[in-house]
């Protein structure tokens, strides 16, 4: 993580400091972007650590998987034996499970930085962008591992699908989001 950030801050500094086309590359919104998401994925990060050494301290057991689609896999048969147990989907649960843990942790830190008084906008404006990007994915990667069935507009899965489409825009899009966690970092 010491790495990461390191290099993240020679980039700030140096995205401040050199011009190009006349003004400073910092002004440029998809640099902003980019360096938005890198100090995204370092909090990430250090919420990661964080929750770690909280639930190691709680002896707390880790969430299980999202309960529909794992219910799904280990009730659906293919080849015969349950989806659950086929190395492909077994890797892309175990991979969405991590996602959300991530997010998780991340939410975590933030809501007790935000009860420490702590000023929070740029991390609260990174959940926002990250949660709603991730949703979408997993969403998406549900509706692909569940198959037709989930595509039925009856089906519980077409309706979180859809909320999650939109979640990016409401309360500021991701777009705007990024501008924020940028003008924090001083972009």
């Amino acid at each position: 993580m010491g790495i990461a950030q390191g290099a993240m801050d020679r980039t700030l500094a140096y995205a401040k400091q050199r011009e190009q086309f006349g003004r400073k590359i910092a002004l440029f919104q998809s640099l902003r972007h980019k360096i938005a998401e890198m100090a995204l994925k370092i909090e990430l990060a250090r919420g990661i650590v964080y929750g770690a050494a909280c639930a190691r301290d709680r002896k707390n057991k880790t969430a299980t998987l999202p309960a529909m689609a794992m219910e799904f896999c280990r009730t659906r048969p293919r080849n015969g034996k349950p989806l659950s147990k086929h190395q492909s989907v077994h890797f892309a649960l175990v991979e969405m499970a991590t996602e959300v843990e991530i997010q998780k942790k991340f939410v975590h830190v933030l809501i007790n930085d935000h009860m420490a008084g702590k000023q929070v906008i740029k991390e609260t404006c990174m959940a926002k962008y990250l949660m709603t990007e991730m949703s979408k994915v997993l969403a998406s990667r549900c509706m692909d591992i569940m198959g037709s069935d989930s595509a039925l507009e009856s089906h519980e899965l077409t309706w979180m699908f859809r909320d999650a489409r939109v979640t990016s825009i409401f309360a500021g899009t991701n777009e705007i989001m990024k501008t924020i966690i940028a003008k924090t970092m001083g972009l």
